[in-house]
């Protein structure tokens, strides 16, 4: 047998197989051809483009498998905030605020990962705390791996600016 793969590219997997036979030896040639396509998975994150500070960011994230066919097995999401820590994560998750890359989390938290059906997604939210962050720049990635589309990480990644918590301005008097 020949197994030939073709139109491999980032985001899908297509595999051919075709199978060729020497009919020399009396028997009967097979040549069945099989393929399967596995689109992949999108992100969709809602997310401010700026957040007073002190106000509780929440990120939702929408995981979709685009395969009109393939159910993706084995899905593992994760993701990192810089510049800020968690005050909550997923459902079924592990948060850990204290990496030095930044606060991370890791879904679900047990060995078997979740599973799409195609056309399928999966929703989650974390809540992010913005106290002390006036005048910067929350940076946020999730990102996700399988081994059902070569191990491949699919990710989304943004930003969120905090403005400045000014307070009640103090009441100016001018002597003139």
């Amino acid at each position: 047998a020949t197994v030939v793969t073709q139109g491999v590219r980032p985001g899908i997997i297509s595999d051919s197989l075709v199978v060729s036979s020497d009919e020399s030896g009396g028997y009967d040639a097979v040549a069945p051809v099989a393929q399967q396509q596995v689109d992949g998975l999108r992100f969709d994150v809602l997310a401010p483009e700026t957040i007073p500070e002190g106000a509780v960011l929440t990120l939702t994230t929408t995981v979709t498998n685009t395969s009109d066919s393939q159910t993706i097995n084995d899905i593992f999401l994760h993701g990192n905030v810089f510049n800020a820590t968690y005050n909550s994560g997923p459902p079924n998750c592990t948060v850990d605020n204290g990496g030095e890359g930044g606060a991370t989390f890791d879904c679900p938290s047990g060995g078997t990962g979740y599973s799409l059906a195609p056309g399928a997604s999966l929703d989650f939210t974390t809540r992010v705390n913005t106290a002390g962050l006036g005048d910067q720049t929350i940076f946020w990635e999730d990102y996700a791996t399988t081994p059902d589309i070569g191990g491949f990480s699919y990710s989304e990644s943004g930003s969120v600016d905090v403005t400045a918590d000014e307070g009640d301005a103090a009441p100016s008097v001018s002597i003139v």
